[in-house]
């Protein structure tokens, strides 16, 4: 069907398709916010913490929908290259919310200190909770960059309900002091994937090129009897790379330079994952 459609139309219908994907994820994510929300509400301040990147989270996985869909539109005038960076703009708003949340979870943790009294039921709604998000983790690996950048952040949803259900357990028996430590514990480790994120982003918006990538780019260029007068590379996404390179090619039929030139473009795009243009010249 969609071999007699237009470029875009069929492009859309694969975008649409993926966003239709996320059905699954929202409905086990929400499944996990509400047996956590019971945590919370029942006192805890680790479960607290939770909730609040419960809610972080779905606002998040609302973000990749749109992503998702504008992500896989072909290239137009605008962006020639295509649409793929817009999931880099997807961790860059999951990144926001969470950050928001960091810091929303410090004030309250500063302002409201330790409650008295943590009932041991929590701990059983933490671990049904805990239970959905892993699901939907398992779904949003499936979903590309952002998809990948959602799950970090849906694995720290459960790192908390293990954490969650143990210190509120510990402390309903021993002392609500433990639920606390726990709560700032949790959001030392949200801080950490903020980190890790805003370094990978970072890493794309200043083009970077893993050094080791174009010396292996450069190394086929010249197995093949190609010069290399200059080569850049840069980021699309982490893995996939854009570039153009000159080099000097030995041959008296510019039939037969063509067709080598053809022959190694497409093997560094189907090896290095590099869509390169090579401009040659004789020697």
């Amino acid at each position: 069907m969609i071999a007699g459609m237009g470029r875009r139309e069929a492009s859309e219908m694969l975008a649409s398709g993926r966003v239709q994907s996320l059905a699954p994820i929202a409905g086990l994510a929400l499944l996990g916010a509400l047996f956590k929300s019971i945590a919370a509400v029942q006192g805890s301040r680790a479960a607290l913490v939770d909730l609040l990147t419960c809610i972080a989270n779905i606002i998040a996985l609302a973000a990749l929908a749109y992503v998702l869909r504008v992500s896989g539109l072909p290239p137009d005038e605008d962006h020639p290259y295509g649409h793929e960076r817009f999931e880099t703009a997807g961790v860059l708003w999951i990144t926001t919310v969470y950050g928001f949340v960091a810091g929303y979870g410090v004030a309250v943790l500063l302002l409201e200190g330790v409650r008295e009294r943590i009932p041991a039921s929590a701990a059983i709604f933490a671990i049904i909770g805990t239970f959905f998000y892993a699901a939907a983790i398992v779904y949003a690996r499936r979903a590309g960059l952002a998809g990948r950048a959602y799950a970090a952040f849906t694995l720290s949803e459960v790192f908390e309900g293990i954490v969650v259900a143990a210190a509120a357990l510990a402390g309903s028996l021993f002392n609500p002091l433990v639920d606390y430590l726990a709560a700032w514990g949790l959001l030392a480790y949200l801080v950490y994937e903020l980190y890790e994120n805003v370094y990978h982003v970072t890493c794309i918006l200043t083009e970077r090129v893993p050094p080791e990538l174009v010396r292996r780019v450069k190394a086929r260029l010249e197995e093949k009897g190609l010069r290399v007068v200059s080569l850049r590379l840069r980021p699309i996404l982490p893995g996939i790379y854009v570039g153009d390179a000159v080099v000097r090619v030995k041959g008296d039929s510019l039939r037969r330079v063509h067709e080598v030139v053809d022959a190694v473009e497409r093997e560094i795009r189907s090896k290095c994952r590099v869509h390169l243009v090579i401009h040659y010249e004789p020697e």
